[in-house]
């Protein structure tokens, strides 16, 4: 993957969903990942994504890992840190005999859009809240989980942490998470998620190894710290919110692009 490439996809944010460019995903590469049985995806994010794909191969659940890097209509940052990020994983699993693909780099902004900002304010008015981070959260294993039914892969290696020492993160309340795996497993993709259980940040460094460790730096939202008063949390009808709304309308979302596509 040349570097040129993924900051030009990053500055232009093209809508790339289930058709690619075909130096990204050629059909040789195609036929190539299909030939692995144990292949999965992994996600190129934050340092929690990172340790999970370590974690994961440590528990022997791949030797083949295919990089998505996926962007939303929110970051800014210096898209280099993840390709440090992916520097970093080829050469950690390298070391433990797994092969790395070249990533797959992929988004949609009017996607995004539909799914996490179109409804703002029926939101409010029938749930009483509106935050785009579950929203977004789903978005991202939306698109991870069509690239994985196009390319035949049933495992998605993702960060999630149900606990991180005491910070809450609405995306990661843990019914959100056994609902986005339920979610997705009716699509046969298992939502592999290794650090579920892991709330120790010194264990998550651990893990990591003191080269990534260093590496904190990440992208950042425009959105974040949208939801300030914590104390509400339980009062909010998120899994209502889950089940009524957002997951039936990602549902319609996927049912479309897969009949169409």
């Amino acid at each position: 993957m040349k570097r040129e490439k993924l900051l030009e996809i990053f500055a232009t944010k093209p809508d790339i969903i289930t058709e690619f460019p075909e130096w990204m995903l050629s059909l040789e590469k195609v036929m190539n990942i299909h030939s692995r049985g144990s292949a999965v995806i992994g996600e190129i994010a934050g340092r929690d994504s990172i340790v999970a794909i370590l974690k994961a191969h440590e528990l022997h659940q791949f030797s083949f890992l295919l990089p998505s890097i996926v962007y939303t209509g929110t970051e800014y940052g210096n898209p280099e840190v993840l390709i440090k990020r992916l520097d970093f994983v080829k050469k950690e699993l390298a070391k433990r005999d797994a092969h790395t693909f070249e990533p797959v780099i992929h988004g949609s902004p009017k996607l995004w859009m539909q799914l996490c900002a179109s409804s703002f304010e029926i939101s409010i008015e029938r749930w009483g809240f509106y935050t785009p981070c579950i929203a977004c959260h789903l978005y991202l294993h939306i698109m991870r989980a069509l690239l994985a039914i196009k390319l035949k892969i049933s495992r998605i290696v993702t960060g999630e942490r149900s606990s991180h020492e005491g910070v809450i993160k609405l995306n990661q309340l843990p019914y959100v998470l056994e609902s986005f795996k339920d979610f997705f497993a009716s699509y046969g993709i298992e939502l592999m998620q290794p650090l579920k259980n892991i709330a120790s940040n010194e264990e998550i460094a651990k893990i990591a190894g003191p080269e990534e460790g260093k590496n904190l730096e990440q992208l950042g939202c425009v959105m974040s710290g949208n939801y300030k008063d914590l104390s509400k949390i339980r009062e909010l009808p998120i899994e209502e919110y889950l089940h009524a709304e957002l997951l039936p309308k990602a549902k319609e979302m996927i049912d479309k692009i897969l009949t169409s596509g």
